[in-house]
């Protein structure tokens, strides 16, 4: 910010101001402000600011700087320190959580001293009333009349205020109380109105006679209601109210239908039209209602249902996930539960508005019999907590006991393996930052221990060295604070050979199991390999550095302080199979687009030196080692393009098109390999992650149309070309079971022309095994009339011809026959 330019404008303008009849006496104090106000806006975003530049940017000294900052904090403007020595401007970490607890706990000692003597007295049915002395009838008088038509509720508690009255659960409390009401209006000249006043039973199958009895001496007996709209909301059924509040949301949507569905409207303004519109509609107060994990499950998928209408999806197979990562918009349920924090935060934190109602909402505990499968009613604070993500402490006694007996096992095991023999794993991480410390020792010997459990045999060892590998990482995240981020990968280098001798041979159900932090572990890890490759790409040839990738990738058996590469690559292909939510984490940190952009500059490496024969103590050739490096690295890409989310991000960050053209570029023999792991990937993202979002990709982006032209301009061998096009109608295939878009694609692009072009050609030439290239691509050929889903069917011509042979009939196949779904060209 031009903070200084703005501060020398203002002293330009200020002799003038001085001159100013009636300014003139305030503009020191006028500029004293503003200089102030511009400090503590300057540094409000920060944790610590530099004061030299800090100094720089408002055009004075250190020094000075120093005495103004001094007197703001002096003055409680800024909550910060200076330190001089650092020359840096520090704020003070406040403590907020433990203020809030503390406000909440005395506004609950508070509530409790205060009300224990009324909840004495209601036990023996006296009713103890709060007036204002100094105020006397007339309050009552202007209360009343500013009473809108009361509803009588068999309830101790005021379901809502100022919409419903105060009532005993039992009938002739809610009687005496009306009475009491009725003799109070008279008083002072008012009358209660019969036809506006209904009594709610709460639940509505209890017999309630209320009557109102005049001045008169009638009596009229109140009529009943089933529900009341209060605010929006119904009362007091909240599965009613979300079938109303749904009808509702799909009127006010089609209300703006055009506007939502039209092309030219770009998502994020949909989103935020949807938003504004539909969603505040649906989940208006929807923070108030009681929800089961049914009618929670009911909220998404209305929410869900109105979102795929907003954005026009029809039957395309689209996830939820998806579709809320395109609208980004949360789920209902997550933004219920954010709101309900809010709204217990704002009642709880001003300790004055919380006294009996709030807290006996917060500590009510239902007390009525359970049927058969019923879920236990959890009090509302436990909700609460549910909702911040605290464990479940309903257990009370046994749950505390749990918790220390974990935590005294986990520190004994803890003992034990620290206190074992030492080791040298940590000779990797401490190599290039001179002698390791006593922290790094220790992690080296615990990771050391934690691997030695693991060669014992039996649950209990493969338990422990599970348990070791998860202090591992516990200490890692507990000093990440501390630690920059070439000491944190040299931590987690250490472990990497840990995790992988503990989970190589295991089932990947017992990950999560034995590890729970697996799923942080996988973002780290992702985060690394991401962070390693990005350097040594940057501001390299593709030749420099595809080589420099591959050289930390591959295994070394000579010094395996260089395998660094290896391990994690290894780890990340044992992390692929642990589920959705590891994929989804990796996807996150955008390790798929990442191996894909390798993929692609792998095609540049150089040719490997010539083979020679191993020693003694190199166990692969170098040839060896980059095939071990080429199937290693393809099934990690394999396992993470089995799900939709790498393909979708891959769509995100354009790098799917790259896997397009590595399928169909020309490369060295050296590099066919790689070729043929784009081949795999592809394949597998044809089964799995065709969603409608990478459909449209692909046909917008002319991906299909590229493959072509790259395999009419590719001049390697026929039988190279051959393999090109057999991977295209591979995926042609598999991509045409819902959708012929992207068949129909391949036929603009004069894919079925190349076809018959390869077969003429390979006939021409004198190829090895050219009759049985030449067969595979016409049976490929064939198949592709068999792809689609759009069943052909005979024209009405047919039918009506002249030429008919009379008593003619089809016969029936002998097979199951084949459905023609697509007609090749004549040339074919």
């Amino acid at each position: 910010a031009n903070y200084a330019a703005c501060l020398a404008g203002m002293e330009r303008l200020k002799p003038t101001l001085l001159l100013d009849l009636y300014l003139g006496s305030h503009v020191e104090s006028l500029f004293s402000e503003i200089r102030k106000r511009a400090l503590t806006q300057y540094f409000s975003p920060y944790v610590s600011a530099d004061l030299d530049k800090m100094a720089s940017t408002f055009g004075t000294s250190v020094p000075a700087l120093e005495d103004e900052l001094m007197r703001l904090i002096l003055d409680k403007r800024i909550a910060a320190r200076i330190d001089s020595n650092k020359r840096l401007l520090v704020a003070k970490q406040a403590d907020l959580r433990s203020a809030v607890f503390e406000s909440a706990l005395q506004a609950c000692r508070d509530w409790k001293r205060r009300n224990f003597g009324r909840y004495s007295t209601s036990g023996s049915n006296l009713c103890v009333t709060e007036s204002n002395p100094a105020s006397g009838a007339a309050s009552a008088a202007a209360s009343l009349a500013v009473l809108p038509p009361l509803a009588l509720a068999p309830r101790q508690q005021p379901l809502l205020a100022h919409a419903m009255m105060q009532c005993n659960n039992v009938h002739l409390g809610a009687q005496r109380q009306l009475d009491r009401l009725v003799a109070v209006a008279a008083s002072v000249g008012l009358v209660v109105n019969t036809q506006k006043t209904v009594v709610l039973c709460v639940p509505d199958d209890i017999e309630a006679a209320i009557f109102c009895r005049g001045a008169d001496g009638q009596a009229t007996e109140l009529p009943r209601c089933q529900q009341f709209v209060y605010l929006g909301g119904l009362v007091p059924d909240a599965r009613e109210d979300l079938r109303r509040r749904r009808g509702l949301a799909w009127a006010a949507f089609r209300s703006v239908r055009a506007v939502l569905q039209s092309e030219a409207l770009p998502d994020r303004q949909r989103a935020a039209l949807f938003q504004a519109v539909i969603e505040t509609v649906l989940l208006y107060n929807a923070e108030t209602w009681t929800l089961t994990d049914s009618l929670e499950q009911q909220v998404d998928a209305a929410h869900a249902g109105l979102l795929r209408a907003a954005f026009n999806i029809g039957v395309e197979r689209v996830t939820n996930a998806a579709l809320y990562r395109r609208a980004g918009l949360p789920r209902p349920s997550d933004l219920l539960r954010r709101r309900r924090l809010q709204l217990a935060g704002h009642l709880i934190r001003d300790e004055s508005y919380c006294p009996q109602p709030v807290q006996e909402v917060l500590l009510l505990t239902l007390q009525a019999p359970y049927r058969r499968g019923q879920a236990r009613t959890r009090r509302y604070v436990d909700c609460l907590l549910a909702d911040a993500g605290a464990p479940d402490t309903a257990g009370g006694a046994a749950f505390v006991r749990a918790q220390a007996m974990k935590r005294a096992l986990s520190m004994s095991f803890f003992s034990k393996l620290v206190g074992g023999g030492g080791g040298n794993s940590g000779s990797q991480s401490s190599s290039s930052r001179g002698p390791p410390s006593a922290a790094d020792q220790a992690f080296a010997r615990y990771a050391a221990a934690a691997e030695g459990a693991r060669g014992g045999v039996g649950g209990g060892a493969t338990g422990s060295a599970g348990q070791g590998a998860g202090k591992l990482f516990a200490d890692v995240k507990a000093n990440a604070s501390r630690m920059g981020p070439g000491e944190q990968a040299s931590r987690l280098y250490v472990m990497l050979p840990v995790f992988c001798k503990v989970y190589s041979s295991l089932p990947s159900s017992e990950m999560s199991a034995s590890f729970p932090d697996v799923g942080q572990f996988c973002s780290h890890a992702s985060k690394l390999m991401v962070t390693e490759i990005k350097k040594r790409a940057s501001n390299q040839s593709t030749v420099n550095a595809s080589a420099a990738i591959v050289d930390f990738l591959e295994a070394d058996a000579l010094d395996e302080s260089k395998s660094g590469g290896w391990m994690l690559l290894t780890t990340l292909n044992l992390l692929a199979t642990g589920g959705k939510n590891l994929i989804e984490a990796m996807t996150a940190c955008s390790l798929p687009s990442t191996l894909v952009k390798c993929l692609y500059l792998f095609f540049d490496l150089p040719p490997l030196p010539e083979a020679t024969a191993c020693s003694q103590q190199q166990q692969l050739t170098p040839c060896e080692q980059r095939a071990l490096l080429q199937r290693t690295f393809t099934q990690l890409l394999v396992r993470l393009c089995s799900h939709t989310e790498p393909a979708e991000e891959l769509v995100q960050k354009n790098d799917l098109s790259l896997l397009f053209g590595a399928v169909c570029s020309p490369c060295a023999n050296h590099n066919v390999i790689w070729r043929k792991a784009a081949a795999d990937v592809l394949t597998t993202l044809s089964r799995y992650g065709l969603t409608y979002t990478v459909r449209q990709y692909i046909h917008k982006e002319a991906c299909i149309k590229q493959c072509v032209n790259g395999i009419m301009k590719a001049a390697g061998s026929p039988l190279d070309t051959v393999e090109m096009l057999v991977t295209i109608c591979c995926f042609l295939k598999d991509a045409s079971e819902t959708n012929q878009n992207l068949l129909d694609d391949f036929w603009h692009a004069n894919g079925y022309q190349r076809i018959t072009q390869i077969i003429l050609n390979l006939e021409e030439m004198d190829v090895q095994d050219w009759e049985t290239a030449t067969d595979n691509l016409i049976c490929l050929a064939a198949s592709l009339a068999t792809c689609g889903c759009v069943q052909l069917k005979p024209s009405d011509t047919v039918a009506n011809s002249i030429c008919q042979i009379p008593n003619f009939t089809v016969p029936q196949p002998a097979g199951k026959g084949t459905l023609i779904h697509h007609l090749l060209p004549p040339a074919v």
